[in-house]
């Protein structure tokens, strides 16, 4: 099975203008989480240029030698999770999610697992920084991928309309992914998302999708601080030349 959701983040931005300046292609990708990948299908995604995969699930979720098609042709995994799956994240996670209907609760959820999570969030982006080209994935590659990419453009001085419009083309995999992430086992139990998406009363039906207005308040819910992202990231332990060298390994012209 082709490796769902998966896809060249620079094929969502504009063409670059004439000087050469914008996100270079081969540089950052996205996807979900390997659906039992053949050795052809890694072939492919390693002609596209990834070389590392930055696996932002927890321990439980993973499963033992899933990426051993890639890394059998020199891709290395970093595991680095990123504050543990929606229901174990914290005390009451699962009554947070409870209450969760539209896409601003989505978006108010992402700020506050960033806001949690800011160390977790800190190591996604220095990987990224010192590794690219970068395949950046977890369950189905809209939350958590979605929450690292979105920050990571933004640092990048992306246009907000552009870090949007590349969150929300992941409702393109949805109806694929869905079925198999509910089927999904991970070290002979069910991986704590998978079971909950196997009874769908189970889980707010806005997290079952990739709406724009999500990302949008996520993104308008950080900036809006009075030190912004680069604030956030600082408190956690951010490098202060962390943008600047993520611009180095993914922007063309740097």
């Amino acid at each position: 099975m082709p490796l769902l959701n998966f896809r060249d983040v620079a094929d969502t931005m504009p063409a670059r203008p004439p000087e050469g300046a914008g996100l270079r292609r081969g540089r950052l990708f996205r996807s979900a989480m390997p659906f039992d990948l053949t050795a052809a299908e890694a072939a492919a995604v390693h002609e596209s240029g990834v070389r590392t995969v930055l696996d932002l699930r927890s321990d439980v979720e993973r499963r033992a030698e899933e990426w051993s098609a890639l890394t059998g042709l020199g891709v290395e995994v970093v595991h680095a999770p990123l504050g543990g799956t929606p229901a174990t994240r914290r005390p009451g996670g699962s009554r947070r999610l409870a209450t969760m209907r539209t896409p601003a609760d989505l978006g108010n959820f992402y700020s506050a697992l960033a806001t949690r999570a800011a160390d977790d969030l800190v190591q996604a982006l220095e990987t990224i920084a010192q590794r690219a080209p970068v395949l950046v994935q977890c369950a189905a590659g809209k939350d958590r991928t979605g929450l690292v990419v979105a920050t990571a453009l933004a640092l990048l001085g992306v246009p907000r309309e552009r870090i949007v419009a590349d969150y929300a083309r992941t409702a393109e995999a949805l109806p694929e992914l869905l079925p198999l992430l509910a089927t999904h086992r991970s070290g002979g139990q069910d991986a704590p998302e998978a079971a909950q998406l196997a009874d769908r009363g189970a889980v707010p039906e806005v997290l079952l999708t990739a709406p724009a207005e999500a990302i949008g308040v996520y993104l308008d819910e950080l900036t809006a601080a009075p030190d912004g992202i680069t604030g956030l990231l600082a408190r956690a332990g951010a490098a202060e030349d962390l943008p600047q060298r993520l611009r180095d390994a993914l922007w063309a012209g740097a």
